[in-house]
This record gives C-alpha cells, structure tokens and sequence, in this order.
C-alpha cells in the first residue's frame, strides 16, 4: 500500500480504532501466552475519555480502512504517548515511525514518554531508532515486566531552532556546543547581538519571508534553499501544520523565556 493518510480520528472512528486495537494487541498477547492484557480488556468507554483527554489519530488507506492508530495527553510538560497500533497485514513498512512522528508534532517542544513490554523487541527497537531512550523497568508479574522510555526535545537556547548533529554550533576550539545551533553560535561566540525581542522579531522574519517563498511560482527560485529556509523547515517539521506569522509569534514569546540565552 503506497496511499496513506494520518489524521484526528473523530468519535466516530473510535469503535473501528477499539476494534483495530482487539486485533493488533493480538500478537502482544502471544508473547506472554495470556488473553487478558490490558489493552485487550479496554472498553469503549474508556478510550471516549482518552478521546477528550488528548488526541487520537488515525491512519486510513485509500479505501478509507483504518489500518493504524495511536494517542497521547499531555500533563505538566510530558506527552505521554500510547496504543501505537497497525493492522497485523500492513506491519514492517515503517507506518509505526510516521505515526508516532505525527503524534510528536501535536505536542511540539516536549518531552515524551512511552511504555512497552521487554518482550516487544520490534517496539523497543523502533523507538530506539526514534530517538527515545530507556529510563526506567516496572515489573507487573513474574511474566510481564514494562520498559518505560522517553525522548526528550532538543533546542537551540538562543532561537529556539530543533537542533540535530549536522546543525550544532561551535565553541572557541571548534568543537560541537550542544546548547546552539550554528546559524546563532559559531567560534565560541553569538552571530547577532541582539535583546530577546529582537530575536523574536527576527525569527518571525524568516517565517514571513519563507511564506513568501513558497508563494512564488518560479521553481528555479524555491529550489534555492538558503539558511533561512531551513530554519523555517526545521521548526514547521515539529507541527502538525506549518503555522502563520502570528500564530509563530505567539508561540515564541511563551517559549524563549525558557531558553538558556534568555532565561532571567
């Protein structure tokens, strides 16, 4: 299957996603040789009131078959993500790894934390290549032991920018400083010198001039990719949907406080 598409599932969706869910914990079951696992105990009920709580998305095939599933809520800076589920006749072809992307996208600029059995190797393994990482085990029973994990959002501390290994900025010997990204700090020292605001300001900027970019129908000029561009990508990756000059805005002024550069 090559067509795909991942959205909110709707309260309508839900007793399909449940019924996805009795299917596809079937396999999880088997590992542990016992029918009453938790997720095969859900009612209906319960994931209405996950429904309200958080987001639930669904991923539908293009006969309009719901073949995949996971939710999250948020409390206290923590999105703690659940039910990643795919149909058993569709597995193995990365629709878990776009699914649980997506849903970090709802929550941007958080940290996340997940849970799985040390017997589901395929999970743990997936959520390793995803950046999460193994913090703590509970165990339930002499048979079922859980593996909690969780990934914590990296930013540049001047402009907020998601920092990734290729962007890192660059201290006075010319090695990697972690807290900066390259287009803000290079050489032991900050590129613009400049107040919070005007930070803030300038970012918005880029988000202006990126919409304006897109906007031009010369594709030799949107296939010209300068720094700007890729700092107004790599922010809009973390969303749900690209955001607008306002909304940006918004969303920088509660978020740069909390910023080592800016931090009182």
């Amino acid at each position: 299957m090559n067509e795909y598409n991942i959205c909110r599932a709707c309260i309508e969706d839900l007793q399909d996603i449940l019924q996805l869910q009795y299917l596809a914990y079937q396999s999880e079951a088997a590992l542990f040789n016992k029918e009453d696992i938790p997720p095969l105990k859900q009612t209906l009920d319960e994931v209405v009131e996950e429904f309200y709580k958080g987001v639930i998305l669904k991923m539908v095939d293009a006969g309009g078959l719901i073949i995949g599933s996971i939710r999250a809520w948020e409390m206290k800076g923590t999105v703690f993500i659940g039910k990643l589920m795919i149909h058993p006749d569709y597995r193995h072809h990365g629709y878990g790894t776009k699914l649980l992307s997506e849903i970090e996208k709802y929550y941007p600029r958080k940290r996340y934390e997940l849970f799985t059995s040390t017997r589901s190797i395929d999970n743990i393994q997936l959520y390793q290549r995803m950046g999460y990482q193994e913090f703590e085990r509970r165990a339930i029973d002499d048979k079922l032991e859980f593996v909690f994990m969780e990934k914590k959002a990296i930013f540049c501390q001047s402009c907020g920018m998601p920092l990734t290994k290729e962007i890192l900025g660059t201290n006075v010997d010319g090695s990697k400083n972690e807290n900066y990204c390259m287009y803000c700090y290079k050489d032991g020292r900050f590129l613009q010198d400049c107040t919070m605001d005007e930070m803030i300001e300038h970012c918005a900027q880029l988000m202006e001039q990126q919409e304006q970019r897109d906007a031009c129908i010369n594709p030799a000029e949107l296939q010209q990719k300068s720094t700007k561009g890729q700092f107004v990508d790599e922010v809009n990756k973390q969303m749900p949907k690209p955001m607008n000059r306002e909304e940006y805005m918004q969303m920088l002024h509660r978020f740069f406080p909390m910023l080592k550069r800016w931090r009182k």
